[in-house]
């Protein structure tokens, strides 16, 4: 294992880096992804979409278990042979460059819209990108401190939906389970999408000593995180109803404006801070990975010289997005490729992993 320091996450550490993988810009608008196919029962789809993590961490697990000091891209060259090994390996990085880009034009488009109208698409991204850097520079346990920080501050996030029930409507989420199973599938497909991430973990475990708690960590991460897609989903649909929510680019954001403080004109703002810092820690983890597994494919060239390298490579990936409906586009084109090459690639690995065919690929 090329460890970029001789340190090692706690359960907590772990956990939370795993739910930091998970939220990011789709929170905004989750509920929209499973309105269009189920309508109001889409809250239920986020509990189907889950099932994609859970599998994802159960093989980890095993992997873990079998190799706890060899992540995935060590075992694909010794399973697939270098050349399939590595261009594997390349393509699994990509996904998370894809994914770091993506999130960061669709920050910039939400704050050109509600808060800093004022700033340039490539302020935003030289700004950010100069902090997301600088962290992801310093490693991974650095990172995982940073995320445990930046979580406890955004908790709050998590209750502001409930204050929208009450203006709500009870007959905006009625009638319950009147969907169907190949529409509920369908959109739990969808809702799949946004649980992308997990295959991070087949990174992080070598950073993690306690076997027996890596599934529950993981565990623990996914049911907080669809806890919070089914409650924003939920919470947004009794809100706004299946017909004015798909209206909004981010209807989440008008739960925010049904918190009604006197001191404060607009509360939008504050969740918009919040939700900030939450990007922001989204941004520094797939950095980090983008980073490190860049490393993991050239050795010869650290994972802090690739952070600086992959600095102006995403600004100008995201600068290509353009506005948040073609950004959507792109990633709705995309993002099912990813995942089905990830997945494909995950149980392939696996499966050589179980049968001990490294050593006869390797000498071949």
């Amino acid at each position: 294992m090329n460890n970029i320091q001789n340190t090692f996450l706690t359960s907590s550490q772990l956990t939370i880096f795993s739910i930091g993988i998970f939220l990011g810009v789709g929170l905004l608008y989750s509920p929209n992804v499973v309105i269009k196919d189920v309508g109001q029962c889409g809250w239920i789809s986020c509990i189907v979409g889950a099932l994609y993590p859970i599998i994802i961490s159960t093989i980890a697990n095993h992997v873990y278990k079998r190799y706890p000091d060899d992540d995935i891209m060590a075992l694909s060259t010794r399973f697939l042979g270098k050349i399939i090994g590595n261009i594997c390996n390349i393509i699994f990085v990509t996904f998370f460059i894809f994914i770091e880009s993506a999130e960061l034009t669709a920050m910039s488009n939400v704050f050109k819209v509600y808060t800093t109208t004022f700033l340039k698409d490539y302020q935003i991204f030289f700004t950010t990108m100069t902090v997301v850097v600088y962290v992801a520079y310093k490693g991974m346990k650095p990172l995982a401190r940073l995320n445990e920080v930046l979580f406890y501050m955004t908790t709050v996030l998590v209750l502001i939906p409930v204050i929208a029930l009450k203006y709500g409507s009870i007959l905006n989420i009625m009638p319950v389970f009147d969907c169907g199973i190949k529409n509920l599938l369908k959109s739990g497909w969808d809702m799949s999408f946004l649980y992308t991430g997990a295959e991070s973990l087949f990174l992080i475990y070598p950073f993690y000593k306690e076997k027996d708690k890596f599934m529950k960590c993981n565990l623990l991460a996914i049911g907080f995180t669809t806890f919070v897609y089914v409650l924003i989903t939920f919470c947004t649909i009794f809100y706004l109803g299946i017909d004015i929510s798909p209206k909004y680019l981010w209807p989440v954001l008008t739960l925010s404006d049904s918190v009604d403080i006197p001191v404060i004109t607009s509360f939008r703002y504050i969740f918009m801070s919040l939700w900030a810092l939450t990007i922001f820690r989204c941004l520094s983890i797939y950095h980090f990975f983008s980073s490190y597994g860049l490393s993991r494919i050239l050795p010869k060239v650290s994972s802090q010289k690739f952070s600086i390298i992959l600095y102006p490579v995403i600004i100008i990936l995201s600068s290509l997005y353009g506005t948040t409906t073609m950004r959507r586009h792109y990633t709705d084109k995309i993002m099912p490729y990813y995942v089905i090459f990830n997945f494909i690639y995950i149980i392939v690995v696996t499966i050589l992993l179980h049968l001990k065919k490294g050593d006869n690929v390797e000498k071949a």
